[in-house]
C-alpha cells in the first residue's frame, strides 16, 4: 500500500484504529464520511428505510480524520480488494473533488458556479476567498453553501457535479450537508438524539423537508 499509495500513514492510521479494524475487516464494502452528523444518524437512517442494518448488510460505516484523505482511503481500499464509497459535503466538488482529481480543472459547471457565487457575494449574501470559493465573513462557509444550493439556476450544475462524483463512488449533498437534508438545526447530541426519536415516531417522509435524497442516498449505499 505504500508503494502504491506514497505518504499514506495518516489515512492508515485513521482506517486502522482498534474501532475500525474490527469493521473493516469482517465486512465486504466500507463507507467513508466526513462529519459526525453521518457517523451519529446514518446507522438508523439506513436501518429505517432499508431494514437491515449496516452491518448486516457488511458495510463498515468509517469516519475519516479529514475529507482530504477521501482519494487515499478509497485507494487503499481498493488495493486490499475492498470495494469502497464515501459521502461528501457540496463544497467537496470545488475543493478536495477539485484537486484529487474527481472533478476535471476548467469544469464548466464550476465555472458557472462560481459566477453564482460572485452574484451573490456582490449582493453582500456571502464572503469568497481568493480562489472564488465560499469563506467565513458575513456568514459560515457552510451556510454559504446551503444558500448556493437553493439559488435555482445553480440547481442544474450541482446535480451535473453530484452525477459526475457519484459515477465514482462518491455521494454528494447537493443541499450543501446532511443536516441540510436532514433538516437538523445543529450538530449536537441533542439535535441528533431529537432526530432519531422523531425517525422512530413519525418515519423519514414526514421528518426531512427532502427525503427523497435521503432514500436514494440509501439505495445507493446498499447496491
Amino acid at each position: 500500500i505504500q508503494i502504491v499509495v506514497p505518504d499514506s500513514t495518516p489515512a492508515l492510521e485513521q482506517l486502522f484504529t482498534l474501532g475500525h479494524a474490527s469493521q473493516v475487516l469482517f465486512s465486504d464494502k466500507v463507507l467513508l464520511t466526513e462529519g459526525k452528523t453521518e457517523l451519529r444518524l446514518l446507522p438508523a437512517i439506513f436501518e429505517h428505510i432499508n431494514t437491515k442494518t449496516l452491518g448486516q448488510n457488511k458495510i463498515a460505516l468509517i469516519a475519516q480524520s479529514g475529507v482530504n484523505d477521501t482519494k487515499k482511503s478509497m485507494q487503499i481500499l481498493r488495493e486490499m480488494d475492498l470495494p469502497s464509497k464515501a459521502i461528501v459535503d457540496l463544497d467537496y466538488a470545488f475543493k478536495g473533488g477539485h484537486s484529487h482529481g474527481f472533478v476535471p480543472q476548467g469544469n464548466a459547471d464550476v465555472a458557472a458556479i462560481k459566477q453564482i457565487l460572485v452574484r451573490l457575494a456582490a449582493a453582500n449574501r456571502i464572503t469568497l476567498d481568493q480562489a472564488g470559493l465560499p469563506m467565513k465573513g458575513v456568514i459560515k462557509a457552510a451556510e454559504a453553501y446551503a444558500i448556493l444550493a437553493r439559488e435555482q439556476d445553480a440547481v442544474p450544475h450541482i446535480d451535473a457535479l453530484h452525477n459526475l462524483l457519484l459515477g465514482q463512488g462518491i455521494w454528494l449533498w447537493k443541499k450543501g450537508s446532511i443536516e441540510d437534508h436532514l433538516g437538523l438545526p445543529s450538530k449536537d447530541e441533542r439535535a441528533w438524539a431529537h432526530f432519531q426519536t422523531e425517525l422512530d415516531r413519525v418515519g423519514i417522509q414526514a421528518l426531512c423537508p427532502d427525503a427523497q435524497s435521503v432514500r436514494d442516498m440509501v439505495a445507493w449505499v446498499a447496491a
